[in-house]
């Protein structure tokens, strides 16, 4: 299994279910937005304590960074925990974006 590429992937989607550009995540992660960009073409792999930084800043366990996705099929049920961190991105993206509309 190439983890870079499926690491390169969740925080690729995570950081979209956020909402987040490249610069927002390299922000709340204490990091330039040239490091997340260098990360995400797989010009460099983020240190252990970086890809923590990521995650926290993505609001999700480290773990999911380098955990497959699964989805639901007849035979395949998801992980619980990635289901709960998912809906918890989607929820707080449709807050800050309903705060947005309210300013």
């Amino acid at each position: 299994m190439d983890y870079q590429k499926l690491l390169i992937e969740n925080i690729k989607y995570y950081r979209s279910l956020l909402g987040y550009t490249q610069a927002q995540l390299a922000e709340a992660a204490n990091v330039s937005k040239s490091a997340i960009g260098q990360i995400e073409s797989g010009k460099n792999t983020p240190s252990f304590e970086l890809q923590i930084n990521i995650a926290n800043a993505l609001q999700i366990e480290p773990h999911l960074l380098l955990k497959v996705r699964k989805y639901p099929t007849d035979d395949n049920i998801p992980d619980p925990m990635q289901l709960v961190a998912e809906m918890k991105l989607l929820i707080e993206k449709n807050k800050k974006d309903q705060d947005s509309r309210i300013d």
